[in-house]
């Protein structure tokens, strides 16, 4: 009678490559340590917020890379998120509480066919409005509002297009600033005084004042945002609107470069 010793599974054979089967003081975790340094030295000038594991094929190490690097850095203290993206073979989801959890097909599945139309700023940061809003390629209208602040922001196939602070100090305001800086050209007491709009008033005092207008915009834009960034409490609404409902200057802001700093300065 012949006696053979039962060969371990794929899975338990993983399980055995993984860092939190070694001591600290093996060769093994300290390869992983000098990973992490190298790591780490690549880039001191920025932050390390994101490492993508991949390669050409399969069976190449790609998982258990992530995970023992993963764990290695999250024994310096930092905070770690490995995600798991094989959707065929999964293996880091199978480690803890197999089959119970959603995965990420589910969260994919949830951002793309849930549309959020109201919530708590307690619950919501506006990066994650705005990323939500970019992912399902909305045109609609945000509006948040607090105790100190209401604000407007307008998208248009998921890109911002405009942002108005609706509690702005009336002398603060585009148009407003517009005729206090130009207060000696001839067009500016009749406009002020007959209530033009903000349009005409810029049309009637010629090609400087556009450019002005630009520029005003462009400031009250960055005051807008960071008020909205700013807020921590308070309530959004979503609310529908037809592309090209709403018109624009000759000279509108560019939102995409000033979103990317506020969304990188607030992310976290």
């Amino acid at each position: 009678m012949f006696f053979f010793k039962k060969k371990p599974g794929k899975f338990n054979r993983f399980r055995g490559h993984l860092l939190d089967q070694y001591p600290n003081e093996s060769r093994y975790a300290e390869s992983y340590r000098t990973l992490r340094t190298n790591l780490f030295f690549s880039i001191l000038e920025k932050e390390l917020t994101s490492v993508l594991v991949t390669s050409a094929v399969e069976k190449e190490g790609k998982t258990t890379t992530c995970f023992n690097l993963g764990y290695s850095i999250a024994q310096t203290e930092r905070k770690v998120l490995i995600m798991d993206l094989d959707l065929r073979r999964r293996k880091l989801s199978q480690l803890h509480r197999p089959g119970s959890e959603k995965g990420i097909s589910d969260i994919v599945t949830d951002i793309f066919s849930t549309r959020l139309a109201r919530g708590s700023l307690a619950d919501y940061t506006l990066n994650d409005l705005i990323a939500l809003t970019r992912l399902q390629k909305r045109t609609c209208i945000l509006d948040m509002e607090n105790s100190d602040k209401k604000l407007i922001l307008y998208f248009e196939n998921g890109t911002m297009t405009d942002i108005c602070l609706k509690n702005r100090p009336v002398h603060k305001k585009p148009g407003n600033h517009l005729l206090s800086e130009n207060r000696h050209h001839p067009a500016a007491g009749t406009l002020e005084k007959s209530r033009r709009t903000l349009g005409a008033i810029r049309d009637n005092m010629g090609n400087n004042s556009k450019n002005d207008f630009a520029d005003i915009r462009s400031v009250h834009a960055i005051e807008a945002l960071t008020a909205a960034f700013a807020m921590e409490t308070g309530r959004f609404e979503f609310t529908s609107y037809q592309p090209g409902a709403k018109k624009y200057p000759d000279q509108p802001v560019d939102f995409k470069p000033l979103l990317k700093k506020f969304t990188a300065v607030h992310s976290g």
